[in-house]
């Protein structure tokens, strides 16, 4: 599956050509979710964009480091199953969100508000009709790379999980975010087992390492390590040790050296290399 997904992506610029005649076509079908997906082709392959998205449970931190690359707190936090929207994050020049709904309708908002559509204490089950929110931010990663946040798999919120899985087939590369204070679990296990065919580059992420000791880090790592290279082809493998709200609390109180000690520096320049 990967050589094949390898060949598809040296095929796009050859492909791209076609893809204007191909939502002709698909227009006079009246197929609005199979004409959605040929716009997003569309766009992404004009633009060369290249989709970083981030994957694990619930409760892994993939919104903390969101914002910890941003250095700015941009997607919601908390302490409750919070995404329940694919949110994809891109440049601009303006600061402000869009609001994809399923009938096709858009709806310009400040980002302030985006938490009021994505997070599910406010949206739950999507009762509003969220097809996906875009924010565009004026960020220098985002000049190269499209970050894409994800609902969190293993919650009890079976909807979340249907939400990511049908968005995997469109992953350039994903962050996969592990928690230090919990070793890496069955569901875990399953998710990445499914995903490892079809996602080209994998960055593995140790979350919140600002819980543990260095002794104690050494052996999370280790353990994790142990379970990855099992699972994984990919050899050999590393995990990036990183402190998400160590990294967001530098941004905000202006000290460098945390922002240096959470880890993040690291993750930003594999980000951006990829």
């Amino acid at each position: 599956m990967t050589s094949q997904n390898n060949l598809r992506r040296k095929a796009l610029p050859n492909a791209a050509d076609f893809l204007p005649i191909i939502r002709d076509e698909i227009l006079l079908l009246e197929n609005e979710r199979l004409l959605s997906t040929i716009d997003e082709l569309i766009e992404k392959t004009s633009g060369e964009k290249f989709y970083l998205v981030m994957l694990g449970l619930f409760k892994r931190g993939k919104s903390s480091i969101i914002n910890a690359l941003l250095q700015n707190e941009i997607v919601p936090t908390g302490v409750i199953p919070l995404t329940a929207i694919i949110t994809i994050i891109e440049y601009g020049t303006e600061n402000y969100a869009e609001i994809n709904f399923l009938d096709g309708k858009k709806e310009k908002i400040p980002i302030e508000e985006v938490y009021k559509f994505v997070a599910e204490k406010e949206n739950p089950k999507n009762i509003k009709n969220v097809a996906l929110m875009k924010i565009y931010f004026n960020s220098e990663i985002l000049k190269s790379v499209t970050i894409i946040d994800t609902p969190g798999v293993g919650s009890s919120l079976e909807h979340n999980t249907e939400t990511t899985n049908e968005f995997i087939e469109k992953i350039d590369a994903a962050l996969f975010i592990l928690s230090v204070d919990v070793p890496i679990t069955k569901a875990e296990v399953e998710f990445l087992k499914k995903i490892k065919t079809s996602v080209p580059k994998i960055i593995f992420v140790l979350n919140k390492i600002d819980l543990f000791t260095a002794e104690q880090l050494d052996e999370a790592e280790n353990y994790n390590l142990g379970v990855l290279n099992e699972i994984c082809d990919r050899k050999p493998l590393e995990i990036l040790r990183i402190s998400g709200r160590n990294a967001i609390a530098g941004v905000v109180k202006g000290e460098k050296t945390l922002i240096e000690e959470s880890g993040i520096n690291s993750l930003n320049f594999r980000a951006c290399r990829q």
